[in-house]
């Protein structure tokens, strides 16, 4: 969707007049797998070659950039007739409407754009040296990540309020939302080229070490021994299997989501919090998680929280997502 949408913007940019055409060749089956084709024999090609120090090299510069843009349209949005009053309705927070799918899908996408869930972090983790401060740097990463996701909102949800679209149409809704902005924009084609370029790379980044996880994962855990050339092949044989089902289609891709981008990633984190708290142990925990934390009375209400009351609760949240799917009531 990023790729076509940066060709598009670039070649045609966004006007009234054809929006409708990028919407309709949005999900062309063809386009779709091609481009999810490129995308993943590109990324598996880095995973290959073994490249490590790009991510960061790469990160250094396109999140930032990517935070000014995001900035820039917050500002601009304001600006429109009827976006302030949007913003504030957006603001205020209806929550009798918040119903368990929505948490479900909220905790879903909280602990995908972390990294949690027994994924990213399992790669990203690796690299991180022994007498690191991880409480420090879980503070910041979860502020960084809740702080950009709040700054996206405030460009995007009113701007959806104010152009009467779709708010369930699931992960393509930036689509539909940006090329209406860009459109009313002055210099919308420059800017839009370059926002959705810095969010290409930043997804991309997230392609790679979600299919690292998986390289990682067959190579240190399969009985059969494969060599690095023939992991390769094999992720790629299945993915492209994916890809082909996804391109036919689409909208597969926001069910597909909820199971795996949320269901996954909370039974995922859940366990591994089981794990940590049940079978590491006390004191391993302490050393390895709490070792910038002195107070013990501080690491002992940490650990509480690992061992007991996080897993009951993201469990709760599981089953009754479960049960009112299933029933069809609406938690």
């Amino acid at each position: 969707y990023i790729c076509y949408t940066i060709y598009f913007i670039s070649i045609n940019g966004f006007t009234d007049l054809n929006l409708s055409d990028y919407s309709s060749q949005l999900t062309e089956p063809s386009i779709v797998f091609t481009i999810s084709l490129f995308l993943l024999l590109t990324s598996l090609f880095i995973i290959y070659k073994g490249l490590k120090n790009g991510i960061e090299r790469i990160s250094k510069f396109f999140v930032p950039f990517f935070a000014v843009v995001i900035i820039y349209l917050v500002i601009y949005t304001t600006t429109l007739d009827g976006a302030t009053e949007k913003l504030f309705e957006f603001l205020n927070p209806q929550f009798s409407q918040i119903t368990s799918e929505t948490l479900f899908a909220a905790l879903g996408q909280a602990f995908f754009s972390l990294g949690l869930g027994g994924t990213f972090l399992v790669i990203y983790g690796s690299y991180i040296a022994d007498d690191e401060p991880l409480i420090k740097s879980a503070f910041l990463t979860a502020l960084g990540d809740t702080g950009s996701a709040l700054l996206a909102s405030l460009f995007i949800i009113p701007a959806i309020l104010l152009f009467s679209l779709d708010m369930s149409s699931g992960p393509t809704l930036i689509f539909s939302t940006l090329p209406k902005l860009f459109a009313t924009m002055p210099y919308g084609r420059i800017l839009g080229s370059f926002f959705l370029i810095a969010l290409f790379m930043v997804a991309y980044l997230s392609n790679i070490a979600a299919l690292e996880v998986i390289f990682g994962g067959i190579k240190d855990e399969a009985k059969i021994k494969l060599n690095r050339k023939q992991l390769i092949v094999l992720i790629g044989f299945l993915e492209i299997c994916l890809i082909s089902i996804t391109s036919l289609k689409p909208e597969l891709i926001g069910t597909l989501d909820l199971i795996f981008g949320s269901g996954m990633q909370v039974l995922g984190s859940c366990l591994a919090m089981i794990a940590v708290g049940w079978f590491i142990g006390r004191t391993a925990v302490y050393k390895q998680v709490f070792q910038d934390i002195q107070s013990n009375s501080i690491r002992e209400l940490f650990f509480i929280l690992i061992k007991y009351i996080i897993p009951i609760i993201l469990l709760l949240v599981l089953i009754v997502y479960i049960y009112t799917s299933i029933t069809g009531s609406n938690g």
